[in-house]
């Protein structure tokens, strides 16, 4: 069994990957939008603007929350140790790949784009509910990974 497998097992056992992955992301949102509100409330009156600041502090949270949830879950790291060739796959996870059917509308199609950003964004959202397990179980991996690497690093001496 790999190391992938056995951590996604692991995460799958407890079976509460997708409630806390959407709850990850609705804190993040809810961040987005409080900050958004508080610029508001401070000034900021340019929609644009107050947006494109606000996607700051919702990145900050999603990356604070998901640093808590390893550090939470990792009675669920592989017990053996982490070598490279267990570093994951991310090949499966990858939302880019529906900007590929996005069709070409040409020029003064605001509306259109804005509808399909929208949907856009809904699907990611459930495609992260949906691939939660492999999704938290591959964070726990690399989080492991990096450790060892890091402990392996730390017993190097300085150089120059």
């Amino acid at each position: 069994m790999s190391a992938f497998t056995e951590v996604k097992t692991a995460i799958e056992r407890v079976g509460r990957a997708r409630a806390e992955m959407a709850i990850l992301l609705l804190l993040t949102a809810l961040a987005g939008a409080l900050s958004s509100v508080w610029l508001l409330h401070h000034g900021v009156e340019w929609m644009w603007l107050r947006y494109g600041v606000s996607v700051f502090p919702a990145y900050l949270t999603f990356f604070a929350l998901v640093g808590l949830w390893v550090r939470a879950n990792r009675s669920h790291e592989p017990r053996s140790t982490i070598r490279d060739a267990d570093r994951p796959d991310s090949e499966l996870l990858n939302p880019f790949d529906l900007l590929q059917a996005v069709p070409d509308f040409g020029e003064g199609c605001a509306v259109i784009f804005f509808v399909l950003l929208l949907v856009g964004v809904v699907l990611i959202a459930v495609a992260a509910v949906y691939f939660a397990p492999e999704f938290l179980a591959e964070l726990l991996l690399e989080a492991a990974f990096a450790r060892s690497l890091f402990r392996r690093l730390r017993g190097l001496p300085a150089a120059g």
